[in-house]
């Protein structure tokens, strides 16, 4: 899964302000390797946006992206729409996103954020609530995600597993996690892993504006890697591990 690229439609925005907000973590969060709310370690992406394997971003990305041609561009990454939902947001990231909506990109605002940074004057609040009154006006803005996007998910079905996919080329690479890897924490329990038994899925998957519906099977302690082509036709690859027991 080194080959190639990251594949993804669409960027959230890392809501790090939130994070800073809330500060330190209840004692029954806490654990060695996370004390506080900003470590990251209990953040996750929204659920709505399975399947089109979102990816976070920061300001100091959308600080050097552009949108063009339809894409939101930095580097190698492009991205058809950005996710915003966040309590707090700084005012020169609100500045960023609404530059990009400016040129066009389609962006989900789920909620009005408040910014965190203000002066004894209320100045700052004042500024920061025209650019985002602004935001929210334009006809590319929406806080409803599926007035926002005009893809379906690369992956989609009940309880269909996590995954991860590359860019090859033409190709995809397309792995899927076993499903007992879902929401999987640390600490990890010792011998947590004869739970993955043998296990069925059943996903579509959207590609080049064709579906096409497979079934998984996943063998015990087994995860599934797939080399798909621009075509549709889909190669299963040999990935077997099987790991030291005792």
């Amino acid at each position: 899964m080194k080959q190639g690229r990251t594949y993804s439609d669409v960027a959230v925005y890392l809501p790090i302000e939130d994070q800073w907000m809330k500060g330190e973590l209840p004692e029954e969060l806490k654990k060695p390797s996370a004390k506080f709310h900003w470590e990251l370690h209990y953040l996750q992406p929204p659920a709505e946006l399975y399947g089109y394997q979102p990816l976070w971003v920061s300001e100091q990305f959308l600080s050097r992206a552009k949108f063009d041609s339809g894409l939101l561009r930095c580097g190698e990454a492009g991205f058809t729409s950005l996710y915003v939902d966040c309590e707090w947001l700084d005012s020169s990231a609100l500045s960023e996103i609404l530059r990009l909506a400016r040129a066009g990109l389609p962006v989900c605002l789920k909620r009005l954020p408040a910014s965190p940074g203000r002066d004894a004057k209320g100045e700052r609040r004042t500024a920061f609530g025209g650019l985002l009154r602004e935001l929210a006006s334009l006809p590319n803005v929406s806080d409803e995600w599926q007035r926002v996007t005009k893809k379906p998910p690369l992956v989609s079905g009940e309880d269909a597993p996590d995954f991860w996919c590359r860019v090859v080329g033409k190709e995809l690479l397309l792995f899927f996690g076993h499903p007992k890897s879902r929401g999987l924490v640390y600490p990890m329990r010792y011998g947590q892993a004869s739970e993955a038994g043998p296990e069925q899925r059943r996903v579509r998957l959207n590609i080049g504006g064709k579906t096409r519906d497979l079934e998984l099977r996943f063998k015990p302690n087994q995860s599934i890697l797939l080399r798909i082509s621009r075509t549709g036709a889909v190669e299963p690859l040999d990935i077997t591990y099987a790991p030291a027991v005792g």
